[in-house]
């Protein structure tokens, strides 16, 4: 994905005082692809059905869903809103965002290939490898 001068800017903007920002760097994301392969039909054989999202953008918004303690539907919504959220899952302002019944599928394979905790796991073990351990996040309601 190329960036626009329109993300380039956003991204100046969070620069890496945004906490998103600060994990991403610090996670290794790329070990944690082969976790996540083979969760799609159309991945298995090789065609066919409709585009799949990259599983690394929908485990890193099944992350902020479950950090921020949001519902699919409002972790949709903070995807079309908040640039921090749109930076950590790699997506630009003109990119498409799952709808919530792809959140839902997608939790639902990582949850019945018994993938979910072993991911949370690699997750923590970077985190805590830095010093660091998330126990949840607020997001700002008003």
């Amino acid at each position: 994905m190329q960036m626009s001068f329109r993300t380039l800017e956003l991204a100046e903007r969070l620069k890496r005082e945004n906490v998103l920002m600060k994990i991403d760097a610090l996670i290794e994301w790329e070990e944690l692809r082969p976790k996540l392969t083979s969760l799609y039909r159309r991945e298995l054989s090789h065609g066919g059905g409709q585009e799949t999202f990259d599983v690394l953008l929908m485990f890193k918004a099944i992350l902020l869903g479950q950090w921020h303690s949001l519902s699919d539907a409002a972790l949709v919504q903070a995807l079309c809103v908040r640039i921090d959220f749109l930076q950590f899952c790699g997506l630009s302002l003109s990119d498409a965002i799952p709808y919530e019944a792809t959140l839902c599928r997608f939790r639902n394979r990582l949850v019945t290939n018994d993938r979910l905790d072993d991911l949370l796991g690699s997750i923590n073990e970077q985190l805590q490898s830095h010093g660091l351990m998330i126990k949840g996040a607020t997001g700002g309601r008003h």
